[in-house]
C-alpha cells in the first residue's frame, strides 16, 4: 500500500480542517500518517483513517526552531531517521509554518505537496492551493474557499459534494466516536462571493443522545 505522512504543527482548528486531506488520501488507497505538536494530537485518536500519529513536543522543537536547518535536523535525527524508514509515496505539508517546511525538506518522500524547504532556506511552493493559502493566509473570510478544501487542494484531493453536511433539523452522525466519546466541532463560514445568495445568520442547536 502507498504511505503518506500528512505534517501539521498548528493547533487544535487546524488539525481539524485537516482531517478531509486524510479521509480523502485514504480513499485514493494511502496508509496515512500524521506528524503533529503533541498537545492538539487527542483529537486525532478519533480519526480511524490515520495509521499512525507521530507527536512532536513543542518546548522542544517549535519554540527553538535554529535558523539553520541543519542544526535541527541533528537534534531530531532520530525521529527524521524513523520516518524516512516508512519510503513515503507522498508528504503533504498544508500549512504555512516555517518549522513545519523544515521537516517537510528533510524528510524523504518521492513527492511532496506544499510549502517545502530548500538548502538555501528559501520556501520552495509545491501546490498552487498553497501559494493561493499562503497569500491570503491572513484574509481568509474573504474568498469562497474554506480550509478544509484548500488543506484537501493541497494533497491533489477534492472532497466530494456529498461529504458536506449541513441539517436544519433532526439527527446529524459527524463521524467522529469512541464508546461514550463524542466529539463535534463545527467551523461555519460564508465568504464574499457567497452573501449575495445566502443570509449569513444561522442557528445551530446541538442534542446529545446516548
Amino acid at each position: 500500500m502507498k504511505k503518506a505522512l500528512i505534517i501539521n504543527l498548528t493547533r487544535m482548528g487546524d488539525l481539524i480542517q485537516t482531517i478531509g486531506l486524510v479521509k480523502s488520501l485514504h480513499k485514493k488507497g494511502y496508509e496515512v500518517d500524521f506528524l503533529c505538536v503533541k498537545a492538539f494530537s487527542k483529537i486525532l485518536e478519533y480519526v480511524p483513517e490515520i495509521k499512525k500519529i507521530i507527536r512532536i513536543d513543542a518546548d522542544n522543537f517549535l519554540k527553538n526552531s535554529p535558523k539553520n536547518v541543519f542544526d535541527k535536523y541533528f537534534e531530531i535525527e532520530e525521529l527524521v531517521d524513523s520516518l524516512n524508514k516508512n519510503n513515503y509515496s507522498l508528504l503533504v505539508n498544508p500549512v504555512a509554518s516555517i518549522p513545519s517546511a523544515y521537516l517537510s525538506f528533510i524528510i524523504k518522500a518521492k513527492e511532496k505537496k506544499g510549502i517545502i524547504f530548500t538548502e538555501t532556506r528559501e520556501q520552495s511552493i509545491q501546490s498552487k492551493w498553497s501559494a493561493f493559502h499562503l497569500a491570503n493566509e491572513h484574509n481568509l473570510g474573504d474568498h469562497g474557499f474554506n480550509l478544509v478544501d484548500i488543506f484537501a487542494g493541497v494533497g491533489n484531493c477534492k472532497i466530494p459534494k456529498d461529504d458536506y453536511q449541513m441539517e436544519s433539523a433532526g439527527k446529524t452522525d459527524f463521524g467522529i466516536k469512541n464508546n461514550n466519546i463524542f466529539i463535534v466541532g463545527a467551523s461555519v463560514t460564508f465568504g464574499s462571493i457567497f452573501q449575495d445568495k445566502f443570509q449569513t445568520k444561522l442557528n445551530i442547536n446541538f442534542s446529545f443522545e446516548k
